[in-house]
């Protein structure tokens, strides 16, 4: 499942999903069509008290966040590192200069890949051979073998 949420203007966001869904689930166009749990409002006000999940998140912060109401605690360490770098990006780009780390190198685009197959390969003696075995089997899955 791939999921994006592009902010549209300061209030409203666009939602959307990629699914690969095997035929063998049995599942109908409806239910693949549909939202996922806690992906939307429709479930009861009281259930999504006791059972809040990302959509609850996202709308019960205002529609605009006001980050002095938050109580954050030491596993939000990301969000606001996170924050910063955007923060520090703007202010670059509003001085007319680059945000950090932008990289325009001309050429043609970076071939990547990606897959979703899991391999049960025992580790190697060591460290260094093990990583050297990582590496290995990435290549072959990357290049169809």
């Amino acid at each position: 499942m791939i999921r994006w949420a592009v902010p549209i203007d300061d209030t409203h966001t666009w939602n959307m999903e990629l699914a690969q869904v095997d035929p063998a689930w049995g599942m109908t166009p409806t239910l693949i069509g549909s939202p996922g749990f806690g992906q939307s409002d429709d479930r009861p006000y009281e259930e999504r008290q006791r059972h809040p999940a990302d959509y609850d998140a996202q709308s019960s912060q205002r529609e605009i966040a006001v980050h002095a109401l938050e109580h954050l605690a030491s596993t939000d360490r990301g969000v606001l590192m996170l924050r910063k770098i955007v923060r520090d990006g703007i202010r670059a780009v509003a001085a007319g200069s680059d945000p950090k780390e932008l990289l325009r190198a001309p050429g043609p685009p970076i071939a990547t890949a990606c897959q979703d197959r899991v391999l049960r390969i025992p580790p190697e003696k060591d460290a260094e051979a093990d990583k050297r075995l990582l590496r290995e089997t990435g290549r072959k899955v990357a290049r169809g073998g």
